[in-house]
């Protein structure tokens, strides 16, 4: 959508062009049911071109959804949200902690720029384009950030007037800009968790043995109005390569949920076609899917006595049987059940790495597609 939008070249879109945008996403969507979604799953680039890296129950906002009318239930009335809780920053100040810090329930005091920022964000859901926003953390201003809805279960099964799920793009425009050294924020709603501690706990005991996200708590205030807490998970992006692995490095890929095996490091041949289902999360690196051609190749060709020692300095065996020993124990839907919705990761040295997308199904009863009957 940027590219065909961004009449000024600045990498974002303005109120002007993002009008522009929206009527030709709706045109398009009440036309074939479809629309020109863009980048999907992509972050916004900058105006410097990179890109710089991922709900019911619960808070002010939460809860389930209404019925939307249909198969002779009653239509949902209005829902009155006047009395919900205002809140202004006051004199918030930097308490001293991390971002991820375990034990600090930061504020997020985000205030957009447009009164239809929610229509904007239903529009703009998976393209490229972000909605933007000012800031205000520990009482410190950070000016025209960008915001998109993200997630899949956590944002079709909540209707749009409730708590969905967001990135926070800290570096929308300047590029520079950080909020305690990280640019992009993951806010989740905790779809399908009344806890709102699954992720967050899982990230926690994950980390002690594989390289895995921060987390905790945020609570988040939009133009004045709680929305209460979200789990805070960190972003699979070149922030969290540097914490992990000490270089931003690498080329990353999502396998997300479903695909239809399309990314289960099954070998499937050596056309580029073949490897839809990874996503590709690294720019510039349109050619990596040969890298993982010839590491899934080698991890079904090689004869079983052989593959300990050829996997040898390709593949970090140790970190992935980890992996999937915690997706057992916390009845995590990743790649052992699934053989998606998992990210890899391929190291500057040539070593891919098998990492965990996100927690948000843990200590829950599987189901759904790939997922044992009962």
């Amino acid at each position: 959508m940027i590219p065909k939008f961004d009449k000024d070249d600045d990498g974002i879109l303005n109120k002007t062009e993002r009008s522009a945008a929206r009527k030709h996403v709706e045109e398009q969507r009440s036309g074939d049911g479809g629309g020109d979604r863009g980048q999907r799953g992509g972050r916004p680039p900058r105006p410097d071109g990179n890109r710089g890296g991922r709900p019911p129950i619960g808070g002010d906002r939460g809860g389930r959804p209404d019925p939307r009318g249909g198969g002779g239930r009653p239509a949902p009335e209005p829902r009155d949200f006047s009395k919900a809780e205002r809140l202004e920053p006051g004199n918030d100040k930097d308490p001293g902690t991390k971002l991820y810090d375990e034990g600090t329930l930061r504020t997020l005091f985000i205030t957009f720029k447009d009164d239809e920022w929610k229509e904007e964000m239903e529009v703009f859901y998976r393209t490229d384009v972000a909605v933007p926003a000012d800031l205000i953390v520990d009482g410190k201003l950070f000016k025209d950030v960008g915001l998109k809805y993200r997630g899949n279960s956590s944002y079709f099964s909540v209707s749009p007037d409730l708590k969905r799920s967001m990135n926070l793009y800290v570096d929308h425009k300047h590029g520079d800009q950080k909020l305690l050294g990280y640019k992009t924020l993951n806010l989740l709603n905790s779809n399908s968790d009344p806890t709102f501690m699954r992720e967050v706990i899982y990230s926690h005991v994950a980390r002690d043995y594989i390289p895995a996200f921060k987390g905790n708590f945020v609570k988040v205030v939009i133009n004045g109005e709680s929305w209460g807490i979200y789990s805070h998970i960190q972003q699979f992006n070149k922030d969290f390569l540097e914490d992990n692995f000490g270089t931003r490095g690498g080329v990353r890929w999502k396998i997300g949920a479903g695909g239809g095996g399309r990314g289960n490091l099954g070998y499937p041949g050596d056309l580029k076609e073949d490897y839809g289902g990874y996503q590709l999360g690294t720019e510039g690196a349109d050619d990596a899917w040969k890298k993982i051609a010839e590491f899934t190749r080698l991890l079904n060709e090689t004869p079983l006595g052989e593959l300990a020692e050829k996997l040898n300095g390709r593949f970090d065996i140790d970190s992935a049987m980890w992996s999937l020993a915690l997706e057992c124990v916390f009845q995590d839907e990743g790649y052992f059940t699934r053989g998606s919705d998992y990210n890899l990761y391929l190291d500057p040295d040539g070593r891919f790495h098998l990492l965990q997308h996100d927690g948000n199904e843990v200590m829950n009863i599987p189901g759904g597609p790939g997922m044992p009957s009962g």
